[in-house]
């Protein structure tokens, strides 16, 4: 019986192994995160630095700014 590592050798090839480690993802996590080739749309990688504040409250940054001035 002949076994598939393409996906693996993909993962390997695109740090996914690495990056799942630096996040400390483990068991159902990291095997949903290998499947998909990364954190899902929207999720927040716990290793990335982290956001602009004036991104959180503004997401559309070409619209109208409605951020607190502080951010502004």
């Amino acid at each position: 019986m002949a076994a598939d590592f393409s996906r693996a050798a993909a993962a390997l090839g695109d740090g996914l192994v690495e990056h799942a480690d630096r996040d400390g993802l483990t068991a159902v996590r990291r095997a949903v995160f290998m499947d998909r080739g990364g954190h899902a749309p929207g999720e927040v990688c716990p290793s990335a630095p982290p956001a602009d504040p004036h991104e959180y409250w503004c997401r559309w940054p070409e619209e109208e700014c409605a951020c607190p001035a502080a951010l502004r």
